[in-house]
């Protein structure tokens, strides 16, 4: 009997203790538990550093020829914005243009277009890779790279326009019909939209024959204009030979036909055959 008596004196002071320790004893448990969320969370972020300062490392350690700069993002910016690297390869096209551009015919402008999101590699000297035989005229592409790193070219757009006077027609005009100033007239535009045999030079189309007809408005090509015959084959012209201190005057025959500029065989009356100029008045001149 004793001993159940202190049995239950000992449980029920065990309840007591229990009943007063436990919320006590919750709220050591929840605050532990917080304390360990947090340091858990500092672990993951101090890892996640460490892990990306290595993979920096190990990508600026890496050979060339694997060109991992590539993928790298553009983060550094100047102060209007614009990433510093992204504009070098912006500025050594506009550079290579300014330079390139200068003996076009007209105004000229033109435009670059790098999207900011382009993947370029870093690189503190672009240079522009010179297209053979590629003409720098309207919309077109150029080849940009950065010394020193394989496969790192890069083609990046740019539109260039150049603003100069064109000549198309004044009413319809067929085929063999010699131009006069007043067939053609000028009109001003974007060359780069036109053929690029388009008419730009007047005098080059004065005095031309047409080698077809043109509908009203259509614009002259070079193609669709032919020198005049000036001297056509059996014509009598005369021939002028000069040369240091003399010039011979003689008459002949041409055994061929040509234009302004070509070269034409002429018997002489003695039945000599020489070779000569053919000049815009329908003489043949020898120069020695």
């Amino acid at each position: 009997m004793i001993q159940a008596s202190h049995n239950h004196q000992a449980n029920r002071l065990i309840t007591r203790l229990v009943t007063r320790l436990a919320p006590q004893l919750v709220q050591r448990v929840r605050s532990l538990s917080r304390h360990l969320a947090c340091l858990m969370a500092c672990l993951t972020l101090l890892m996640l550093g460490v892990w990306q300062n290595v993979y920096a490392g190990s990508a600026n350690a890496a050979p060339a020829s694997f060109n991992t700069a590539l993928a790298a993002p553009l983060t550094t910016v100047n102060k209007a914005g614009v990433p510093n690297n992204l504009q070098r390869w912006k500025d050594a096209v506009l550079d290579y243009l300014r330079i390139n551009t200068r003996s076009l015919p007209g105004e000229v402008s033109f435009a670059v277009n790098v999207q900011d999101d382009a993947v370029l590699p870093e690189c503190a000297n672009p240079e522009v890779v010179p297209t053979q035989g590629g003409r720098l005229w309207g919309k077109t592409q150029i080849g940009v790279l950065c010394p020193g790193v394989t496969g790192s070219i890069r083609y990046i757009s740019a539109q260039i326009k150049v603003v100069g006077d064109y000549y198309t027609t004044t009413h319809p005009l067929a085929a063999g019909m010699q131009l006069t100033a007043a067939d053609i007239t000028a009109v001003r535009g974007d060359l780069t939209q036109q053929p690029l045999s388009a008419v730009t030079n007047m005098q080059q189309a004065v005095g031309s024959v047409l080698s077809v007809g043109l509908m009203q408005g259509q614009t002259l090509r070079n193609e669709n204009l032919r020198r005049p015959i000036t001297v056509r084959s059996g014509q009598q012209v005369r021939v002028f030979t000069h040369g240091p201190g003399f010039t011979v005057t003689q008459d002949g025959r041409a055994v061929g036909q040509a234009t302004e500029g070509q070269v034409v065989q002429v018997r002489l009356g003695n039945g000599q055959s020489i070779s000569g100029i053919a000049r815009v008045d329908g003489t043949v001149e020898v120069a020695y």
